[in-house]
């Protein structure tokens, strides 16, 4: 690594790095910064466009750059980072004021009492205003940055303006939208700039000016979001973000009904002109539903629907449904989807953002009575039954939680799906478990009401719902539910079911195949009612010697367990 002079390293490291690091020490970014050691300095460098904090650590000794290294680096790299940059910046700029202040403390030991010191606040007091006047002009006219940096921190002095933040942006946005990276780091600057001033109207109560910064924002660009390609769509997409959500906020506070109209208007404006990006859609649709309770404002909203061709843009119809909800009319929202039925993944959608809008009642309405419909797949009607679930946990609708766990029960059996049924229940179980038990057998469902009452251990049930419908398949399920209270149910059907095999199944493989169905009788223990059936096999087919030899063997250990059982498993 060449070493570099602290005093000029920015004249050997490329200039979208250095601009890069200034915005970051500009806009406060650089955190934390100390000298752990001698000469050896750590920082904390915040990055909220490209990812971070990065931690960075630098070695100078004592004004050349020895050595450096940042979390951001990926594995090889060498060059100089911007966050690198950016505290390289701030330890020259902690340095030369430390000195300067050194000096400024000699000389003030030296020099004669009353002595006038050289400093920016002396100056002020005594230039004159014409000079000072003077100078800006000048300065402003050969540093495009100084000239940026007045016009931002003194735009609310137009007070002829209608809005000075439009005429600021347009400073920095191209007519054309194609932004150069000199013009887009100006962008930039300002950007960050202008959010500093709107969080401090926003803290001292100048609500007007925050909107007329919020709005100017959002103007300027959304076109440059649409067509920016990444990563700079993201980093602009960021500052309209924070606009639109300094709108929002806006609406929550106790502020002017002239604001709260000027803002609606601007809001609605804005989304009826052109597209809204969609990371930013719920927080306009938040804005603009907020107040379409007052009638002329519904109207609008109506009217927009109303004149857009069908199928309507997402947003607008978005807009529409949440409207209506917010006016207590689900059973409205259903009927204009109604129209969108054929189309299941635009109702999904349809449904799932009035869940993330709050809009609790129409979701779940509108959920639900689509779910009866049929009309969407498998993948789309678990997406709409987990909104539906959770709306029925934060609402505490128990009804509503039995009905989606009632019918995913019944659709996959999965006992995990019955225990969270008994707990939403609670005291009213029983009561819960009957409608359900109903359920499944008007809908022929004999697994699923054999599956209930083995979770349950109603054996009593169980067994009388076997002894009325036979099912070898669920006798052999749940036949260690069954014993040994029913031991005689369980051996009888077994014998039923094992010689209507034997009566169309012959030789060795037929009694091979009655082996295997018995072994896990013997597996389980059950290894006297095992022999039972055997014994009632045989002397049901006394002629089958293969049975009885095949049959014989499974109450035999084989070589290989008593070998286990000797030595255990090698």
């Amino acid at each position: 690594m060449v070493k570099r002079a602290l005093k000029d390293f920015e004249f050997f490291i490329s200039p979208n790095t250095w601009n890069t690091a200034q915005d970051l020490v500009q806009a406060g970014h650089v955190k934390n910064l100390r000298e752990v050691e001698k000469n050896f300095w750590v920082s904390l460098v915040e990055d909220p466009e490209n990812g971070g904090p990065y931690e960075v650590e630098v070695m100078i000794t004592p004004q050349k750059i020895k050595a450096f290294t940042c979390e951001c680096w990926t594995e090889g790299r060498r060059l100089m980072c911007p966050h690198i940059a950016a505290v390289l910046l701030r330890v020259r700029q902690y340095i030369n004021q430390r000195t300067e202040e050194r000096q400024l403390k000699q000389a003030e030991n030296t020099s004669e009492k009353g002595s006038v010191k050289l400093n920016i606040p002396t100056l002020l007091a005594q230039v004159p205003p014409e000079a000072l006047t003077e100078f800006v002009r000048d300065y402003a006219r050969r540093d495009r940055d100084f000239s940026l940096a007045i016009k931002t921190w003194f735009a609310a002095s137009l007070s002829e303006a209608e809005n000075p933040w439009l005429l600021l942006l347009d400073t920095v946005t191209p007519k054309s939208g194609k932004l150069r990276e000199p013009e887009y780091r100006r962008l930039r600057k300002t950007l960050l700039d202008l959010e500093s001033q709107l969080e401090k109207a926003l803290e001292q109560g100048h609500y007007p000016r925050v909107f007329q910064m919020a709005s100017a924002k959002m103007q300027k660009l959304r076109p440059l979001v649409l067509s920016a390609e990444e990563p700079r769509r993201t980093q602009l997409l960021y500052h309209y973000q924070l606009a639109s959500k300094s709108l929002l906020d806006l609406v929550g506070l106790d502020i002017s009904p002239e604001l709260h109209d000027d803002i609606w208007t601007f809001v609605f404006e804005h989304a009826h002109k052109g597209v809204v990006p969609p990371e930013s859609s719920r927080d306009v649709l938040r804005i603009i539903a907020a107040r379409t309770g007052e009638a002329a404002k519904f109207d609008r909203v109506n009217t927009w629907f109303d004149e857009t061709p069908h199928p309507a843009p997402t947003f607008v119809l978005y807009l529409y449904l949440y409207t209506l909800s917010l006016r207590g009319r689900p059973e409205a929202v259903k009927r204009v989807l109604n129209d969108y039925a054929a189309q299941p993944a635009v109702v999904k959608d349809a449904v799932a953002q009035l869940y993330y809008l709050h809009a609790w009642d129409a979701a779940k309405f509108c959920g639900n009575a689509f779910l009866e419909q049929g009309i969407f797949n498998a993948g789309q009607t678990r997406e709409i039954e987990d909104l539906l679930l959770l709306i029925a946990e934060k609402q505490e609708d128990t009804s509503l939680l039995m009905q989606l766990l009632g019918r995913r029960y019944l659709h996959s059996g999965q006992p995990e799906l019955l225990e969270k049924m008994k707990k939403a229940a609670g005291k009213k179980w029983q009561n819960e478990k009957l409608k359900l038990l109903e359920s499944m057998k008007s809908k022929g469902d004999l697994r699923a009401v054999a599956g209930l009452l083995a979770a349950e251990n109603d054996t009593l049930v169980l067994a009388a719902l076997l002894q009325e419908h036979p099912d070898h398949t669920l006798l052999q399920k749940y036949a260690s539910v069954l014993l040994p209270a029913h031991a005689n149910l369980v051996q009888e059907q077994y014998v039923h079911f094992l010689g209507d095999y034997l009566n169309e199944h012959f030789g060795p493989q037929a009694a091979t195949w009655v082996s295997e169905q018995l072994r896990p009788l013997v597996k389980q223990g059950e290894t006297a009612l095992a022999k039972n059936i055997v014994k009632a096999l045989e002397k049901q087919f006394p002629d089958r010697n293969s049975l009885s030899e095949t049959l014989s063997e499974l109450f035999q250990p084989n070589n290989r367990s008593l070998l286990t059982s000797m030595f255990g498993n090698l």
